[in-house]
């Protein structure tokens, strides 16, 4: 596939008042894809190196343009000087295309169409306690319209498709504080609520409704913890660091298929040289050997099986950085 794609880009912002600005920006975007397939329509998941009734020669070539152009709104409001408000009102596109795999000359030609999403987001950032506290937020809603996802038939190749409609809601709280200048204590904390609005797929020979369903791969809670700790030596620096990480089960494309929550600890010492040439760092990742999975669903060569994909487990190393 060949891919030509144009875009320009535009964005002004203007002060109100000493207090409120505005932001306005525009993006026009125009893609042309050229699609060809050639070769055997083979499904994965049937038997055999082909199987006669569904085998058909595959020989497609077409082309797509797809043109738009999007806007974005922004307003900030100095509360104080180290207090802001925003609201951003947004737009986004995404081009559509063509399966790399296709089972027929129908499937090759077909393709999927773009993706489009309208966002609107409200948010703050703080410095406060002569800039030892920060605390960031935002909430936001996003709509997709057309959403692309990737399927995996019972028999056929891996595609992507339109979803229909989508919706995620959410929150973002980043903090750090300073009590000392050699301690940061920081973290973030994350709630997204990703639904399906208006699905309907063709699934095991019926028509099956997914409104409501949760969107998959995505977690509804998520947060993270980092401490770090600077000491100065004659020699050069110490830095000690600590992360923790949680994140919620998330499902797969069967709605009965779940990722189970996890949490991972890693921990760093590293030593700065005086000049900040070159440091050396020893760290430990998945200090207390979690076993969790990084993705689950079904497997691509036999849907009815599941593929899971672990995490590293506990891990030792030694790193050497050299600034030049």
């Amino acid at each position: 596939m060949e891919t030509d794609a144009f875009a320009a880009y535009g964005q002004a912002s203007y002060d109100l008042t000493d207090r409120l600005g505005v932001t306005v920006g525009a993006r026009w975007t125009r893609e042309t894809k050229d699609f060809s397939a050639t070769g055997e329509g083979i499904p994965q998941g049937s038997e055999g190196p082909g199987n006669p009734l569904i085998e058909e020669v595959i020989d497609a070539r077409t082309s797509r343009t797809w043109e738009d152009t999007s806007f974005r709104f922004g307003l900030d409001y100095d509360v104080s000087s180290n207090i802001l408000l925003y609201f951003n009102l947004a737009q986004g596109f995404k081009s559509g295309g063509f399966n790399g795999q296709p089972v027929t000359n129908a499937d090759a030609l077909m393709g999927f169409e773009p993706e489009y999403a309208e966002q609107i987001e409200l948010g703050w950032r703080s410095d406060l306690f002569d800039n030892r506290l920060r605390i960031n937020g935002a909430i936001y809603q996003t709509d997709y319209q057309d959403l692309q996802i990737s399927a995996v038939p019972d028999i056929g190749s891996p595609f992507t498709a339109n979803a229909a409609n989508a919706e995620v809601t959410g929150f973002e709280l980043e903090y750090s504080w300073s009590p000392t200048p050699n301690l940061t204590l920081s973290g973030s904390t994350a709630y997204i609520d990703a639904t399906f609005k208006d699905f309907t797929v063709f699934e095991q020979g019926a028509l099956r409704v997914r409104d409501g369903e949760r969107m998959r791969g995505i977690p509804e809670w998520t947060t993270s913890l980092s401490g770090q700790y600077v000491h100065a030596i004659p020699q050069g620096t110490l830095i000690f660091r600590g992360d923790y990480v949680w994140q919620d089960e998330r499902v797969s494309n069967d709605q009965d298929i779940h990722a189970p929550a996890w949490d991972r600890t890693d921990l760093r010492v590293t030593y700065l040289s005086p000049d900040d040439r070159w440091s050396l760092s020893a760290w430990a990742r998945n200090v207390f050997d979690e076993v969790y999975w990084l993705r689950v669903g079904p497997e691509v060569t036999a849907p009815a099986s599941m593929r899971r994909a672990l995490e590293p487990p506990q891990t030792f190393g030694v790193s050497l950085q050299v600034n030049l």
